[in-house]
């Protein structure tokens, strides 16, 4: 308990301190297990070619109006709001990425958001739909009860025939992806991105989602997207002279493994061949074995174990 009141009283003086610039720029939210930084990059872009000035906090790197931001973005309340009086010093809109730090350090409830992102599952989902905000952008196969946010005031988007931004095709490519995306169930649009995988289709949908109830311009939303060209770790494409094609993506839950095996397995020739750390959970492990000619951990307990699917059946 007297931690807990700590933490609260920690982040109130912070948010005090710089005086509550939450208060004073619009600020969007983007929660889950998954895409989080991609759909936040996704979205700064959009509302740039928008003729918006944005900027951008995430625990992969922070941006605003496109110049680095080089002070720590660590979820605790003294940076997040430091980075937030930053952002609005030069910005009309802040995004920010919400960690589970930032939930841990109760710095969330001394913020002012406009709009909530979900970009899939996340134990954090819960607390951060408690924190008011005037737009939810959520996966169509979310409930709607759940929501605080009255049925205007909220935005859906997935692959059903419920979603206002719906995903209604998609063309997965070497170099890219296509889809056409269907604004409330009547408008249907074809975006091209240098993003690759089914995953950052349903990023593209979140974004394109936001940037749609936040009133932007349909006739931006292809050129928005299409200015991010290429994002760390997001089946990233490494060079190499080898005989072969290699691959970096963070994924590690079961979910998004599920998104980039079924991207990379259109895109192999012959083998796929995993090297993973510890980060990917069991589940993942397990489907990504069974899904691959191999996969290999390479830290952690079982450093330097190959498996395959056939191990896993075994098994």
């Amino acid at each position: 308990m007297r931690r807990e009141f700590l933490g609260k009283m920690r982040a109130k003086k912070a948010a005090v301190q710089h005086k509550h610039p939450s208060h004073n720029v619009r600020v969007i939210g983007v929660v889950g297990q998954y895409g989080k930084t991609t759909t936040a990059r996704l979205l700064a872009e959009i509302l740039r070619e928008s003729g918006l000035r944005v900027a951008v906090f995430t625990n992969r790197g922070s941006w605003i109006e496109n110049e680095p931001y080089t002070l720590a973005y660590d979820g605790s309340a003294d940076a997040v709001q430091r980075a937030i009086a930053a952002g609005r010093k030069k910005a009309d809109i802040v995004i920010i990425e919400i960690t589970p730090a930032l939930c841990h350090t109760h710095t969330l409830p001394t913020l002012q958001l406009e709009m909530s992102i979900v970009t899939g599952e996340s134990s954090l989902v819960p607390v951060v739909l408690e924190q008011p905000a005037t737009y939810v952008v959520v996966p169509s196969a979310m409930n709607p009860d759940d929501l605080q946010a009255a049925p205007h005031q909220r935005i859906s988007f997935g692959e059903d025939s419920l979603a206002e931004a719906q995903i209604s095709h998609v063309r997965l490519m070497r170099k890219g992806t296509e889809v056409d995306i269907t604004l409330d169930h009547h408008t249907k649009h074809l975006l091209s991105s240098y993003l690759l995988g089914g995953t950052n289709v349903r990023n593209v949908a979140a974004a394109v989602a936001a940037a749609y109830v936040l009133g932007v311009a349909v006739d931006v939303l292809p050129e928005g997207v299409a200015r991010v060209e290429e994002l760390p770790g997001n089946m990233q494409y490494l060079a190499t002279d080898a005989p072969y094609v290699c691959m970096v993506d963070a994924a590690h839950t079961k979910e998004a493994c599920e998104y980039v095996m079924e991207a990379v397995k259109k895109f192999a020739k012959r083998r796929v061949l995993v090297a993973a750390d510890s980060s990917l959970d069991s589940d993942a492990a397990e489907y990504v074995a069974e899904h691959s000619d191999q996969l290999t951990l390479i830290d952690g307990e079982e450093k330097g174990n190959v498996y395959t699917a056939k191990d896993i059946h075994a098994a």
